[in-house]
């Protein structure tokens, strides 16, 4: 669900993703990691946002799957 905006790795390229937002989308971008610690993304795959749009999951994952897929993208930030 998440490639289809995010891209494959994560860079903002998917087939979905909105180009006007590729910055904001680009989960490796190690200058967003500031603003995006664990509970934020949390919240945003959880909740969505409107502006980049984000679809909510919390009707389709479990607060578990939503966590893993935090760890997950917190390990996508380039060193």
């Amino acid at each position: 669900k998440c490639q289809r905006c995010h891209g494959a790795s994560g860079k903002g390229d998917g087939p979905d993703g909105d180009p006007a937002h590729a910055d904001d989308m680009n989960l490796t971008n190690p200058a967003r990691a500031t603003n995006n610690p664990d509970g934020v993304v949390f919240y945003k795959i959880w909740n969505g946002r409107s502006s980049p749009k984000m679809p909510t999951f919390s009707e389709e994952i479990s607060k578990e799957q939503a966590w893993a897929i935090v760890a997950y993208v917190q390990t996508l930030r380039a060193k």
